[in-house]
């Protein structure tokens, strides 16, 4: 995986560098071929991750838009990002999947318990008020 990235990373930084398209040769001739390998890889690249990213569930015309609107190495950095957010949202949906069934059940059978013990602390305390009152008025009565 690392290194696909890494490939992937050398391939985009290839297809996006100044020196990738005024590279000459020594008697001042552009390097056709160089720059169009480059260009070809940087393509790939690019729509390897178009690809990946349309797999994760972007939407398609979201990102021609972004492309057409930001540099390509924004357009890189973006599209990178946002699979990394996609990976870790799946990796995030698959521990909540593995989450046993019983805590969920757990977690809803606590709420009415718990308000029944804070039912009857508040009664306890209601009690305890009531009888103080009661024995305020017996000492006022004699």
């Amino acid at each position: 995986m690392h290194r696909c990235r890494r490939t992937f990373t050398a391939a985009a930084a290839a297809a996006t560098s100044l020196s990738a398209s005024s590279s000459t040769s020594a008697d001042g001739r552009p390097l056709v071929a160089d720059a169009e390998a480059m260009e070809r890889s940087g393509a790939a690249a690019m729509h390897s991750l178009y690809r990946r990213l349309l797999k994760a569930g972007e939407e398609g015309r979201m990102m021609q838009h972004c492309l057409t609107v930001n540099s390509l190495s924004d357009s890189l950095t973006y599209g990178l990002r946002l699979l990394r957010l996609h990976r870790e949202l799946t990796t995030v949906d698959a521990t909540a999947q593995q989450t046993p069934w019983w805590r969920e059940r757990y977690r809803t059978l606590s709420i009415p318990i718990i308000q029944t013990l804070d039912a009857l602390e508040a009664a306890q305390a209601r009690k305890r008020e009531l009888r103080k009152e009661m024995e305020k008025d017996i000492v006022q009565g004699r």
